[in-house]
Order: structure tokens, then C-alpha cells, then sequence
């Protein structure tokens, strides 16, 4: 069986994506699952640095293998034997691979870059593990790309208002729903060099420009000067933020009766944009009949909730432990989803791992 790579995204901080991290990797070692485990960038703090507030750190049982940067060894409480040193930098060191040699708390950072998490996650599927879990957060989302499925977990760390959350959810889910361009259109994009932003007449001719993302005017104007109704398809291999979809919707950009726009990935549009007022600007583009698609997506498996929350006490300049509505929390997101929906702390993870176990057909060693 090949390996399979599941990527936690998180919506902020405190919001369970090192509880769910945990609980997972937690049920995968009692069922003798071999199992890797790194993060997009530093996690594993005992206390939260914002907040001072004790935070999670992850729990590895001997055999568990880690990548993580080269100073968190020392910082650790579990002992790790170093298997491999990469030639990948993070400012805690380069990154290595290593094997717990006894149970403990280990704190994990990996890089931040989707070519080195790629780099990461071969070195550990070469070294057999069946799963690998990918921590990452929502501000750091394109390198999660490189997994297969994704967990996404949210709560009240990120706003306190559950509306808010519930709405920021949708939103997430739909943009990882939308779809995906057709065999036709993708066998046209494979000679491109994907590197520029590409638009696709309706005889296939294409014309590269000269940008590669759309995030400000400048962007816009290079596109929308070289624009007219043969054009069927716009490809965008970077960035698209919501300031630049606003203005081409605002625009009523001159495109064939297609009117494609067509991005890498779904990360591309979150990682420069509200996913709230997201929500809005596609149901605009819907209007427009302006259909928005994407050469890959991930399949979101489940989403976890955490109602916890620190809350600043003015009187003594210091955060205490806070929880919204748990049942609040959990009914609402329930309702506008099709996913399952998991209060971790209170359920722990083993539905989560037989969601997943079912997806990946995984099986023990």
C-alpha cells in the first residue's frame, strides 16, 4: 500500500489543530500503524507565546519518525535518533529526519515552503510510514497542497461570534468544491509553461503575459489590456486575491461565452484573500456566469471544533481560559456542511481515524 499524506489546516491559533494532530497520531501508534509527522514551520510550544497560556505539544511513541529542524532536539523531552540531515534551512536549524527512541513530548518544525515539505514528505514515505501527518494553518496553506486530504479545524480562538465561523467554513468548503477544469483544458495547459498567467483563445492560440499572479491594479491592467471576446479561458498559475476578483467582476471582463477562470489550486485564492467576503464575491461571479475552476483540489475529510477561547482580563493584563457554546458551535457547523463534523477535545479521534482509515484504506503493518 502507498503511502498517504493527510495535511490539519487550521483556520488561527488554538483552534485544535495540534489536539487533532495528537489524537490522531495517538490512535495510529496503538494500532501499530507507522506513521511520520511534520509541520509547516514551528509548532510544539509549551506555553502559547501570545497568550501564555499552556498549549498542546505533541505526544510521539517510540518508532514514531519526525522531520523537524535541527534545535528543537534539544528542546524535547523525547529522545531522538537522527536518521537523516537535509540540506533544507529553517531558522531552528536544517531540517532532519529522526526516530523517537522513547515515548515523550516532541516539538516539531518543519519548513515552509510547499518544494521543501515536498522533499520532506518523499524522505519519510521512503522510510515506510503508512501515514504522514502534514500541521499546518490556514496563513500557510499553499504548502498543504502536497498532501492527499485534509482535516480542517476551526473554533472560537479564531473569532467568538460562531456565525462569523460557520459562514468562514462554508466558504473554505466551497472553495475547495469548486471545480475542476475538464481533460480538454487541461491537455491544453500541460505545454504551458506554467509560470506566467495564460490566456486560452477559442482556437487554443495562447498569449503568455507577463505577470503571474493578479493581486493589484498593475496586475489587472496587464490583463485586462490584453483581453477580448476570442479569449475563453484566463489562466492564473499564482496568487489571485479577492481585491482582483472584485475588479474583474466590477470590470465585466470581455471573455467568450466560457468566461473561464482558472487557477492552480484553491490555496492560491484563500492565501490573498477574506474567505468571508469570498462567500459573496462567488456568488457575484455566479451571477456573471463567470465560472471559476481548478486543476486540483483536496478532498476535506472532516472538520474539528474547539469552543475554547482566551480571553484578556484588562484588570490584571493577563488571558484566561475561555469556551463559547459547544453545542452552539458544533449544531451550526453541522447543519451547513455534508462533512463530518468532530468536537475533538469532547469525542477524542478514533471517528476521525476511521474516517480517514476508510479514505486511505489503511491498514496495519
Amino acid at each position: 500500500m502507498s503511502s498517504k499524506v493527510l495535511g490539519i489546516l487550521g483556520t488561527a491559533k488554538n483552534t485544535g489543530k495540534t489536539t487533532t494532530t495528537s489524537a490522531l497520531l495517538e490512535i495510529a501508534n496503538n494500532k501499530n500503524l507507522s506513521v511520520g509527522i511534520t509541520s509547516i514551520g514551528y509548532d510544539g510550544e509549551d506555553i502559547d507565546n501570545i497568550t501564555g497560556l499552556p498549549k498542546p505539544r505533541i505526544f510521539a511513541k517510540k518508532g514514531t519518525l519526525i522531520a523537524t529542524a535541527k534545535n528543537c532536539l534539544k528542546s524535547g523531552v523525547s529522545q531522538i535518533k537522527t536518521l537523516k540531515e537535509t540540506e533544507i534551512s529553517t531558522p531552528l536549524g536544517k531540517i532532519i529526519i529522526g526516530e523517537v527512541m522513547e515515548d515523550g513530548l516532541v516539538i516539531i518544525a518543519g519548513p515552509n515552503k510547499g518544494e521543501e515539505i515536498s522533499i520532506v514528505i518523499d524522505k519519510l514515505k521512503k522510510l515506510g510510514n503508512k501515514l504522514i501527518l502534514v500541521d499546518g494553518a490556514i496563513n500557510r496553506i499553499v504548502p498543504l497542497m502536497n498532501t492527499d486530504a485534509l482535516i480542517l479545524t476551526t473554533g472560537a480562538a479564531r473569532n467568538i461570534n460562531i456565525d462569523f465561523l460557520v459562514k468562514e467554513i462554508q466558504c473554505i468548503c466551497n472553495l475547495f468544491d469548486l471545480p475542476k477544469i475538464n481533460k480538454k483544458n487541461l491537455m491544453n495547459l500541460k505545454n504551458v509553461e506554467q509560470k506566467v498567467v495564460t490566456l486560452i483563445q477559442n482556437d487554443n492560440l495562447k498569449r503568455f503575459l507577463r505577470i503571474n499572479s493578479l493581486i493589484n491594479l498593475a496586475d489587472l491592467l496587464e490583463l485586462t489590456s490584453n483581453l477580448d471576446d476570442k479569449t475563453n479561458s484566463i489562466f492564473i498559475p499564482g496568487i489571485l486575491t479577492e481585491f482582483a476578483l472584485k475588479e474583474l467582476i466590477k470590470k465585466n471582463i470581455k471573455l467568450s461565452k466560457s468566461k473561464n477562470i482558472i487557477i492552480s489550486n484553491p490555496s492560491h485564492l484563500l492565501v490573498g484573500s477574506n474567505p468571508i467576503s469570498l462567500f459573496d464575491i462567488l456568488f457575484e461571479m455566479k451571477k456573471s456566469e463567470i465560472k471559476l475552476k481548478v486543476i486540483k483540489t483536496l478532498p476535506i475529510l472532516a472538520i474539528t471544533i474547539n469552543p475554547f477561547y482566551p480571553l484578556y482580563r484588562y484588570g490584571n493584563n493577563k488571558y484566561k481560559s475561555a469556551w463559547v457554546d459547544r453545542d452552539k458551535l458544533y449544531n451550526k457547523i453541522k447543519s451547513i456542511v455534508s462533512i463530518p463534523v468532530i468536537d475533538i477535545a469532547r469525542e477524542g479521534g478514533n471517528n476521525l481515524f476511521d474516517i480517514i482509515k476508510k479514505e486511505f484504506n489503511l491498514s496495519q503493518k
